[in-house]
């Protein structure tokens, strides 16, 4: 064999050590594509970092918790992807924020036909776990969690739900678990279950041209509470929410003229209202037509029942506005706010003492 020169060995050298980096390369490439292609990546487990505290009052609550609820949605409804929820940060389950919360799990359900994509870790604080525990979330996510509930403020929330649009039942469920005699506890739920009925009526329709087109119905979620001489309910439904459905209510009512008055008395000089506006503008409404004939209606009997007690609160929650009433030693308060994010749905929440002169409002 023919000695190489010095030049022809330094290029058989660098030669070499090119294709060297040719065969790398396509040894990357190759392991790269099995890797894509990999069942484990293909669908990855995603975790997601639940919410220091699940609540949906104060703003930056509010988001927390919206943004974790839509990093769930996009995971499993859009992208089909499993998904873990993380709670080792969770401290906090406020009512509102949990109801909301378990509606959309449920909702998710529905549509999915499963949870099978969502797993959950167990939570570290004791009074999550037990909160998840008894709503019955941690079993929901096939999560193997030992803690049982025990507290007094746990145990004591009850939880119903329904599928049509009509909830007069709902009263019959709180007279039902109620420890009031009967005749105070219908007294009572009557203007829960109007309401109920008369928001979850308008839910889930679609309003065009003045004609309402019927969405599938998603149905509603309540928890309820009596202890300690106070009982709290909570009712949510997933719909179009108040503020889309207002107008045309109003039109279908024949109080279109006397709610553009209310809104330019309450809000002179605007042009365009917030969703939270358009709630509290339609309680005084409401106010109106009753002052003449003696009787409310939904929502409006609600407070009408806390217009006869000294210590009690109303919370309207829908789309991006929020209508709060509240009465403490005869002394009322209303007020409204707004959010950047929207619950796309309406959350109603209602307070007050279980006193002995209940039975006379």
């Amino acid at each position: 064999m023919k000695r190489l020169s010095s030049v022809q060995r330094i290029a058989w050298i660098r030669l070499s050590q090119q294709r060297e980096r040719k065969h790398l390369t396509r040894l990357k490439k190759k392991a790269l594509s099995r890797k894509q292609y990999s069942p484990t990546t293909v669908n990855p487990l995603n975790y997601i970092q639940a919410p220091k505290v699940f609540s949906l009052r104060e703003k930056v609550l509010h988001k927390k918790l919206i943004q974790f609820i839509v990093k769930i949605k996009t995971s499993v409804l859009k992208n089909k992807q499993r998904i873990k929820i993380d709670f080792s940060q969770t401290e906090q389950m406020v009512v509102c924020g949990s109801l909301y919360f378990f509606a959309e799990l449920e909702n998710i359900k529905k549509e999915l036909g499963s949870l099978n994509l969502i797993s959950c870790t167990c939570p570290k604080n004791e009074t999550v776990a037990q909160v998840l525990q008894h709503l019955g979330i941690l079993t929901m996510l096939k999560c193997r969690c030992s803690v049982k509930p025990e507290r007094d403020d746990v145990i004591n929330w009850k939880v119903a739900f329904g599928e049509k649009t009509d909830a007069t039942k709902v009263g019959k469920i709180l007279e039902s678990q109620s420890d009031l005699p009967t005749v105070k506890a219908k007294k009572l739920y009557r203007g829960v279950s109007e309401a109920m009925t008369n928001v979850s009526q308008h839910a889930y329709i679609e309003i065009e041209n003045g004609i309402e087109t019927p969405l599938d119905n998603k149905g509603w979620w309540m928890f309820y509470r009596e202890e300690n001489e106070r009982i709290i309910v909570a009712f949510c439904d997933l719909g179009v929410g108040i503020p889309i459905t207002l107008p045309y209510t109003m039109k279908k009512n024949h109080e279109e003229s006397l709610f553009q008055q209310v809104l330019q008395h309450i809000f002179p000089n605007r042009k365009k209202y917030s969703d939270g506006e358009l709630i509290h503008a339609a309680i005084e409404v409401k106010r109106s037509r009753t002052r003449h004939s003696h009787r409310g209606k939904g929502l409006l009997d609600m407070i009408k029942v806390l217009e006869n007690i000294p210590d009690g609160e109303l919370t309207i929650l829908s789309n991006r506005g929020m209508y709060e009433y509240k009465r403490y030693n005869s002394q009322v308060s209303e007020k409204h706010k707004n959010y950047k994010e929207s619950i796309s749905g309406t959350l109603i929440i209602w307070s007050l003492p279980l006193i002995n002169n209940l039975g006379n409002t």
